[in-house]
C-alpha cells in the first residue's frame, strides 16, 4: 500500500474518501439512467377509431366484416378498452361529419370510415384535419393525401368466379350480371369470360349488359340455357328474388355472388341458391391498416395520379381476394389454386 494511503487509513481519512467516491459515483449513474429513454415511456400511444355504415355491427355484410378485423386487431396488438373506439353513424351526412370531426378533435391517430358513403363527409373533414390519417373502405374517390382508400381487386375476384362457374357447370352455360352503376362492367365482364375459359375452354359465358332491373337480365339468361350466374349487382337483393322465381320450374340457376359487399346474400332466400362467393377480405385490409400506422407508416400506393388517390388495392397476392365455397370439386380447386398461383407470379395477367 503506498504511503499516503497508510497516512491516511491511520487517519481514518481513507475510508471516509471511499465512502463519498461511492456516494459521487452513485450519483452519476442515478442520474444518467434517468436521462435515457425509458422504453414504456419512449413508445408512443396510438389511438384508433372506426365508424360503422348503417346498421353497425350485425349486419351480416361489410361491417361485420370490418368488426372481425377490429376484434382480430384488438387480440393481436394486446390493445386496451381505451385504444380502439367503434361508432355507428345513422346515415345522415351531418352524423358522419359530425362522428369524424369529433374523432379527429379527440386525437385518434388514424380513423377508419366503413363505406363509400362516407366519401362526401371525407372530402370535408379531411381538409378541417390535414395532420390526422383517414382511411376509407371500398371507396377511392378522396384525393388527399391524409386519407387512405382501400380497394379490392374485382377483376380478380371475377376471373376466379369464371374459373369455380365453368368447372361446375352442367349446362355449360354461365352468366354475368353487374351493376349498371359501375362503370367498369365491362372490363368485369371481359375478365369473368377468360376465367370460363381458363376454367373450361368448352364452357360459353353469356354477359348481360346492365339496364336496371336483374329480372330482365335472370330470365334472359334461363332462356339462354345458363345453369350459374355470378353477379355484381350490390344495390338492392333484387336478384335474390329474380333468381327465386326462375328456379321454380325445373331448371335451376345457381348464384356467385360477392362478399361482404352484397349484404342479402346472408339472407334464407339468397342461401337457397348460393353457390359461392368472391371474398373481399375487408378484416384483413383493416388488419393491415392497425399494423401499417403502428409502424408510423401508410398505405399510399397510387390508385388514382390525376385525382391524387392514395392507399392500397388489396389482391390475390395480398391473401385478401378468395372463392368460398364448401364443399368445392376438386378439379375446380386446382384450377383456381393454379390460376391465383401464376397471377401472384404474373404469368397470368388480369385485365384492368
Amino acid at each position: 500500500m503506498r504511503l499516503w494511503q497508510r497516512l491516511m487509513n491511520q487517519s481514518g481519512l481513507f475510508q471516509e474518501v471511499k465512502s463519498v467516491t461511492r456516494i459521487a459515483l452513485l450519483t452519476v449513474l442515478v442520474l444518467f439512467s434517468l436521462s435515457l429513454p425509458n422504453p414504456a415511456q419512449a413508445a408512443i400511444t396510438k389511438k384508433f377509431a372506426i365508424i360503422y355504415d348503417i346498421g353497425g355491427r350485425g349486419d351480416g355484410a361489410i361491417n361485420d366484416a370490418a368488426a372481425l378485423g377490429v376484434d382480430t386487431s384488438k387480440k393481436s396488438f394486446k390493445f386496451s378498452a381505451l385504444d380502439f373506439r367503434e361508432m355507428v353513424t345513422d346515415g345522415s351526412e351531418s352524423d358522419r361529419e359530425t362522428r369524424l370531426r369529433f374523432l379527429a378533435k379527440a386525437g385518434y391517430n388514424l380513423i377508419i370510415a366503413v363505406g363509400s358513403s362516407f366519401s362526401p363527409a371525407l372530402q370535408v373533414v379531411g381538409q378541417e384535419f390535414p395532420t390526422t390519417q383517414f382511411a376509407i373502405i371500398n371507396d377511392e374517390s378522396v384525393g388527399m393525401v391524409n386519407v387512405t382508400s382501400v380497394v379490392f381487386d374485382d377483376n380478380a375476384g371475377a376471373f376466379l368466379a369464371g374459373i369455380l362457374a365453368a368447372t361446375t357447370s352442367k349446362t355449360g352455360k354461365v352468366g354475368f350480371i353487374a351493376d349498371p352503376q359501375d362503370s367498369n362492367y365491362p372490363i368485369l365482364a371481359k375478365d369473368f369470360t377468360a376465367g370460363v375459359k381458363y376454367g373450361k375452354a368448352s364452357t360459353k359465358a353469356i354477359i348481360r349488359i346492365p339496364k336496371g332491373s336483374p329480372t330482365l337480365d335472370v330470365t334472359a339468361l334461363k332462356l339462354a340455357g345458363v345453369d350459374i350466374v355470378y353477379s355484381l349487382w350490390g344495390s338492392s337483393g333484387e336478384v335474390i328474388s329474380a333468381l327465386t322465381k326462375a328456379n321454380s320450374g325445373k331448371t335451376k340457376i345457381a348464384l356467385i355472388g360477392q362478399s361482404p359487399e352484397q349484404y342479402f346474400l346472408a339472407s334464407a332466400a339468397a342461401k337457397k341458391i348460393l353457390l359461392a362467393t368472391v371474398n373481399n377480405r375487408v378484416d384483413l385490409a383493416i388488419l393491415t391498416l392497425i399494423r401499417t400506422a403502428l409502424e408510423d407508416q401508410t398505405l399510399s400506393d397510387i390508385l388514382d395520379e390525376i385525382k391524387g388517390v392514395y392507399g392500397h388495392r388489396f389482391s390475390i397476392a395480398d391473401g385478401a381476394i378468395d372463392i368460398s365455397k364448401s364443399p368445392i370439386s376438386a378439379v375446380a380447386k386446382a384450377k383456381i389454386a393454379l390460376a391465383k398461383s401464376a397471377i401472384i407470379s404474373e404469368k397470368l395477367q388480369i385485365i384492368r
